[in-house]
């Protein structure tokens, strides 16, 4: 599964602005039904959104998926293995970075 979901993205790539609300739905919809750590699938997923940035993210898309995706990220990204928190809290800060605009940081979450 990680070699398909891996190789997708650069097929699909041109049409990403009609996928990105789709695959963060999805993302969202996984965590809510399976309330699960971040699993391969999920990163790879959250990797393929971050290659997108500069041809999908419009103004268009909706704020409130996103913010639920970031908190859903914040809430699972912790690991018994510290290599793999930071790793996950890299990617986290790698997707506040490219997505600055239609999210804002989840304050509350952070804190605790």
């Amino acid at each position: 599964m990680h070699l398909i979901v891996h190789n997708i993205h650069r097929i699909f790539k041109s049409y990403a602005r009609y996928w990105l609300t789709l695959v963060i739905h999805m993302c969202n919809q996984m965590f809510e039904k399976f309330s699960q750590d971040l699993n391969t699938f999920i990163i790879d997923t959250i990797v393929i959104l971050l290659s997108w940035n500069t041809i999908a993210i419009s103004r268009q898309l909706n704020a409130i998926s996103v913010q639920r995706l970031i908190k859903y990220l914040y809430l699972n990204c912790t690991h018994k293995n510290s290599i793999v928190i930071e790793s996950n809290l890299d990617l986290i800060k790698k997707f506040v970075e490219l997505w600055k605009q239609p999210i804002y940081a989840p304050t509350l979450i952070i804190y605790k």
